[in-house]
């Protein structure tokens, strides 16, 4: 079958031939339908520094965020038939530790995921757990349900972030994450939503707006914090949601909050943060990690993709058959773009 691989810690992906892996036990093999690039897979592309860990793991077939259908299933397989249709939780937990046993799978000590430490979904076939899949409801399509991995991520920072009906929420960076977080805020009744962006995020800010962002705005610093203090009465956001992964909107989320307010750190950063404390005691504000999801979250987030496919569907910009799919690597950085849909076999 065709995959996907990083095979040595240097810029670039090799398009290649290898087996279609087997189902043992409790593992289903999965026809993939399609992948989104998340931006992880694009650290990997480029090789940017912090990634070395992977090393041991090459050749390592990436991708994370799929869909597919039940192709063939292993003797211990209980719940799941050959054609069902599904999306993978992409973690493998080891099931046992403290955080596993609390339900907080994604900060588990020995977490894997497929596309990281396992192999992933840039592939024709992937072989899974049966636990970790859920079924795709009713007619949603496979590149919509493909968008299921970075929802839970948006909708586990929404929900650690306690934000509820009447807030006023501010979201820093229009990438995937960013608008999904927008897009959450105010289905879940956030009084105004207000996306901010660059210069460059022209087309990503007018998705936002389509997804129900009060205000989209490239603004500069200084003057997105004024629109902030304008819309609050000068009182401040009461959450935001950092998600540029820049130490300077870390900065800038904090002085958007206000007293007693919430910064949601969703963004991966690749450099060290240097914050002026004093302000974030005297003001009472609290900094809050959120780091991809938990299990309990994916049931919810299919029904809201089954609910809002027309809408969220808009999140998806570009797609590309899988033998192209360094072309579509390198859509991924360009202005406007959100979502690219990588497809291994199209029906």
């Amino acid at each position: 079958m065709k995959a996907l691989m990083k095979t040595k810690p240097l810029p670039g992906l090799e398009l290649g031939e290898v087996p279609i892996p087997r189902p043992q036990g409790q593992d289903v093999l999965i026809k993939v339908a399609a992948t989104g690039i998340c931006g992880s897979d694009i650290h990997i592309y480029e090789w940017t520094s912090g990634y070395e860990w992977l090393i041991p793991y090459f050749p390592l077939v990436l991708g994370h965020e799929f869909s597919g259908t039940v192709a063939e299933t292993g003797s211990g397989v209980k719940n799941l038939s050959v054609g069902d249709r599904v999306v993978c939780i992409p973690g493998k937990p080891c099931g046992r530790c403290f955080y596993c046993l609390r339900g907080d799978q994604n900060l588990c000590v020995d977490r894997g995921s497929l596309g990281l430490r396992y192999w992933g979904s840039f592939a024709e076939y992937i072989c899974v757990p049966e636990q970790n899949c859920l079924m795709i409801p009713g007619k949603l399509s496979f590149v919509v349900a493909a968008l299921a991995e970075p929802l839970a991520v948006a909708l586990n920072g929404l929900q650690l972030s306690g934000s509820g009906l009447a807030d006023y929420v501010a979201v820093l960076g229009p990438g995937p994450i960013g608008l999904m977080v927008a897009y959450l805020a105010k289905q879940a009744g956030a009084r105004r939503v207000i996306l901010a962006g660059r210069p460059r995020d022209t087309g990503r800010l007018d998705i936002g707006r389509q997804l129900g962002a009060d205000i989209a705005t490239s603004a500069e610093t200084g003057e997105v914090r004024g629109l902030v203090m304008e819309e609050t009465g000068g009182i401040g956001a009461d959450v935001v949601f950092e998600a540029a992964g820049s130490p300077a909107a870390v900065s800038e989320g904090l002085q958007l909050l206000r007293k007693g307010g919430t910064l949601v750190v969703v963004g991966i950063h690749a450099e060290p943060v240097s914050l002026w404390l004093n302000d974030i005691v005297r003001q009472e504000k609290k900094i809050l990690g959120s780091y991809g999801s938990r299990p309990g979250l994916w049931r919810a987030v299919l029904e809201i993709l089954a609910g809002g496919e027309r809408v969220v569907g808009r999140l998806i910009t570009h797609r590309f058959p899988l033998d192209k799919a360094l072309q579509g690597f390198q859509a991924a950085h360009q202005p406007g773009t959100v979502k690219v849909m990588i497809t291994s076999n199209p029906s």
